[in-house]
């Protein structure tokens, strides 16, 4: 193949990705209202399914904090004009983005398979396969025990009585995607 060919080939492979993350981010934006409140919000809640499993295993665990009596409430707040309308947008590109990784990943070996040689096939192919399972694996990671626990943290954390916790939305989605998304990384 020449350049061009290559080339071409690499322009195709990006379509195909861009694709699919469009697709997903027009149906993200159709469902971002149930996905909101059931999935993202979910860990401001102090019914999360973490918090009630480590408050039932406090029980069992002795040096576990009791979660029972920390319950917390959580106001969230927005602060600027275009914060709601740009956090739907962004949400549901990054949910997009977050359930093609393992396409993107499939694309990628696609296009550079047959440059490699056969022994160096069989490694690539397994790395990027072990790689998409453990990115989604690192992600759940990060959404059901590190965000909820570091949230909690944090929300619940006083310096003082006289300060109240009130956190913005702005606040509250960079935290989110930034712990998740470094889950998933690492």
């Amino acid at each position: 193949m020449s350049f061009w060919d290559h080339l071409e080939e690499f322009r195709w492979t990006l379509i195909r990705i861009i694709g699919a993350v469009l697709i997903l981010a027009i149906a993200g934006f159709i469902l971002i209202p149930r996905i909101f409140d059931s999935i993202i919000l979910a860990p401001s809640s102090s019914d999360f399914i973490t918090y009630r499993f480590l408050e039932s295993a406090s029980k069992y665990i002795p040096f576990l904090p009791d979660f029972s009596a920390d319950s917390f409430n959580v106001e969230m707040l927005n602060i600027n004009m275009t914060t709601q309308f740009m956090t739907y947008i962004s949400t549901s590109l990054a949910f997009a983005v977050l359930l093609t990784i393992p396409y993107i990943l499939f694309e990628l070996w696609r296009f550079i398979s047959p440059a490699l040689y056969e022994n160096e096939t069989k490694g690539v192919k397994m790395a990027f396969g072990f790689g998409g399972v453990m990115f989604v694996i690192g992600c759940l990671v990060g959404y059901f025990m590190v965000f909820p626990l570091i949230f909690r943290f944090l929300i619940t954390f006083e310096l003082s009585d006289a300060i109240k916790n009130t956190i913005s939305l702005d606040s509250y989605m960079n935290n989110f995607y930034t712990l998740i998304l470094i889950m998933g990384v690492v």
